[in-house]
C-alpha cells in the first residue's frame, strides 16, 4: 500500500503496523474527521464493518482517493477491540469519474434548460418513464407529481390529445421495428 498511502520520508510505513499519526499526516483534513467517527462507531461495536472513502497524502505528495474497509476481528471479554484487519482501494479513478459525469450532466441540464427543452427516458421492457425537471414544468406539474402521475407509458399516453394518439402509435411502432432512427 506504499504507492497508495506513503507519505514521502516514511516508506516504511507502507507495510504492516504503522502509528495511529499517520492518518493525520496522510488524510486530507476535511476527510479525518468523517473517517474517525465511523472507524470509532465500528471499534464500539455500533456497526458489523468499517468503510470509508476519503483522500490520502501518497508518497509523491499527490492526493489519491481511497476505499478503506476493515472489521474487528476479535474481542476481549467486554467487547473492547482487540484486532482488526483491513483493505485500502485506490479508487481516485472512479472519484474523477464520478467527478466528470457530474459536470456533464450539469452542462446537459444547462443546455436543455437554455434551449427550453424538455427530456424523457423509456426504460424497456418495464415501460417505466423517466422525465427531467422540465418535462413537469412545461405541463405545470412539480417534479414529484410527474414521476408519480406519469411513470409508465400509459399513463404518459394519457397526456396526448385523442386525436393525436393514432399517428403517435404509428411512429412509435415505425421506430420499434427501426424503421426510423428517433421517436
Amino acid at each position: 500500500t506504499e504507492d497508495i498511502v506513503g507519505i514521502p520520508g516514511h516508506s516504511d510505513w507502507g507495510h504492516g503496523p504503522r502509528p495511529v499519526s499517520w492518518m493525520v499526516h496522510a488524510i486530507h483534513p476535511d476527510d479525518l474527521k468523517g473517517k474517525g467517527e465511523a472507524w470509532m462507531a465500528h471499534l464500539k461495536g455500533e456497526t458489523e464493518s468499517y468503510e470509508h472513502e476519503c483522500r490520502v497524502r501518497n508518497s509523491d505528495g499527490e492526493w489519491v482517493w481511497i476505499l478503506d474497509r476493515g472489521r474487528v476481528t476479535e474481542r476481549d471479554a467486554e467487547g473492547r477491540a482487540l484486532r482488526a484487519i483491513g483493505t485500502n482501494m485506490n479508487i481516485t479513478w472512479r472519484k474523477e469519474a464520478e467527478l466528470e459525469l457530474a459536470e456533464s450532466q450539469h452542462q446537459m441540464e444547462l443546455a436543455l434548460r437554455g434551449a427550453n427543452l424538455a427530456t424523457w427516458d423509456l426504460k424497456l421492457p418495464s415501460y417505466e418513464v423517466v422525465y427531467n425537471r422540465r418535462f413537469g414544468e412545461m405541463l405545470g406539474y412539480v417534479e414529484e407529481e410527474v414521476r408519480d402521475r406519469f411513470g409508465s407509458l400509459g399513463n404518459w399516453l394519457k397526456l396526448v390529445h385523442p386525436d393525436d394518439q393514432e399517428s403517435l402509435g404509428d411512429i412509435w411502432n415505425r421506430h420499434l421495428n427501426e424503421e426510423d432512427d428517433f421517436f
